[in-house]
């Protein structure tokens, strides 16, 4: 290999540029709070498979294959360089998944003694990025509708009378009312279970696209069993335990299929030329154009101050407060327009937190994230149909104390959702309208204490945005 020394010394500014933009951006969403993943976990999975797959021998004689390699490093480039031009760091961050794929293709991993696909890894290092948070702003909505049509009849053979009302399954013979759920999580653990095992198999003709029908089976039977189990009062399980067995249903299927596959078998040398200097400098070139990537997106709205929040709400006052410190920076990263009120009035006295946005699947998320982003521990309590259909959190400030968060999302067409993927769906079909998160906020027990003075409030705020 004459030009070794001189691919290695192109190669290197690029890939310390892929490391220093891109793969610090990751770094970061990994270590700060508005992300609520676990991909640091995933990546040295990666990492783990790459180093068992180098230790396990050597490979045949000859060099990584030149075509691929300068295809991943090229892909690794492009994408670093898009997310810079378009100010997305996401997209920037995909680089290095193309980046893992190339440092694949040179251990050589598919040709050793115990292989490993690379582009099967380079998927499973793009999964450690923050992709739940947006496979529940497009999925979470359409699944829990697919969910709903299946449960329906499916639990009406065990349950008589069973109907499918908006987002509830209600059984009115017992009076149980089960929320409809996505199970969006799941899904993304099978993407993980799935991109792990093709890492390893020998797929037969045909065994991919059933591995993906089975993904969708398992999650659907999961999401089934699930809302059966919370009909039936839990046979006695912790919410821990049912959650593990739902899961265990999920799987099966893809579990099945991998079954009937076998162990990937080393290949032999690809017999292709080196890489060639001259597509190391083009892939080098664009590996730099991804140098730190800004964090604002690039379809952020600009600043929105209308709808604003009312100073006067019947006998409540309310008067402007500054958002925290934490919340100040959550805002500056994902965009949004934010105003922050406290209402002084009889009975309770709410903070509201209005968030609002023309471009809302970008910048609107749900209180969730916005808490977990202030550093709040965040838990669902359940869903409320008055005044509007309403989401109910508890929250648990660095402090220690609890709060009750009461979460709308409305646009000023009077348009509501009931969660950021359903947003996601009506937005889609209507582009342009400015959407809002209304978030009250009280003390936990105050509005056990005062339900009238609670409801009263939630009414007349809503009416008037």
């Amino acid at each position: 290999m004459p030009h070794a020394p001189l691919v290695r010394l192109l190669i290197l500014p690029g890939a310390l540029a892929l490391l220093l933009g891109p793969g610090w951006w990751l770094l970061t969403t990994w270590a700060g709070p508005d992300y609520d993943n676990s991909g640091a976990w995933l990546a040295l999975l990666v990492f783990a498979l790459l180093a068992r797959s180098t230790l396990s021998g050597p490979a045949p004689a000859g060099t990584a294959p030149g075509r691929p390699l300068g295809a991943s490093l090229c892909l690794a480039g492009a994408l670093s360089a898009l997310g810079q031009a378009t100010r997305v760091p996401a997209v920037s961050a995909l680089g290095l998944a193309a980046g893992v794929a190339a440092v694949a293709i040179v251990l050589r991993t598919r040709e050793r003694p115990w292989p490993v696909r690379p582009w099967a890894v380079a998927a499973l290092f793009a999964i450690s990025m923050p992709v739940e948070q947006q496979l529940h702003h497009f999925l979470a909505w359409p699944m829990q509708r697919v969910s709903a049509s299946v449960a329906a009849p499916v639990l009406g053979a065990f349950f008589p009378g069973l109907e499918w009302t908006g987002p509830m399954l209600v059984d009115p013979l017992h009076g149980a009312r089960v929320e409809l759920t996505g199970g969006v999580h799941r899904l993304y653990l099978l993407g993980i279970l799935g991109f792990a095992l093709v890492s390893r198999l020998e797929l037969r003709r045909g065994a991919l696209a059933l591995g993906l029908l089975a993904a969708g089976v398992g999650a659907l039977s999961g999401n089934v069993v699930n809302l059966g189990l919370k009909l039936a009062g839990g046979f006695g399980l912790s919410e821990y335990a049912r959650g593990w067995l739902c899961l265990a249903v999920a799987v099966a299927p893809l579990v099945a299929v991998a079954s009937r596959q076998s162990l990937l078998q080393p290949r032999g040398a690809f017999g292709m030329p080196p890489l060639r200097p001259g597509v190391a400098l083009v892939a080098s070139i664009l590996c730099l154009g991804g140098l730190a990537p800004p964090p604002v997106d690039f379809d952020a709205a600009p600043p929105i101050t209308s709808p604003a929040l009312p100073e006067q709400l019947g006998p409540w006052t309310g008067a402007r407060i500054p958002l925290s410190q934490p919340q100040s920076a959550y805002f500056g990263r994902h965009g949004g327009s934010p105003e922050k009120r406290w209402y002084r009035g009889p009975r309770v006295e709410p903070e509201v937190l209005l968030l609002r946005s023309a471009s809302p699947v970008r910048e609107l998320h749900g209180p969730r994230h916005v808490m977990v982003g202030a550093g709040h521990g965040v838990e669902r309590v359940g869903q409320q149909s008055h005044p509007l259909p309403t989401t109910i959190w508890r929250t648990v400030d660095p402090g220690g104390d609890a709060w009750r968060v009461e979460a709308n999302l409305i646009n000023v067409n009077g348009a509501h959702a009931l969660d950021v993927s359903e947003l996601a769906v009506r937005w889609l079909r209507r582009p342009g309208a400015v959407w809002m998160m209304v978030a009250r906020i009280t003390p936990w027990s105050a509005c056990d204490n005062e339900p009238e003075a609670c409801y009263d409030f939630g009414r007349r705020l809503l009416d008037s945005l």
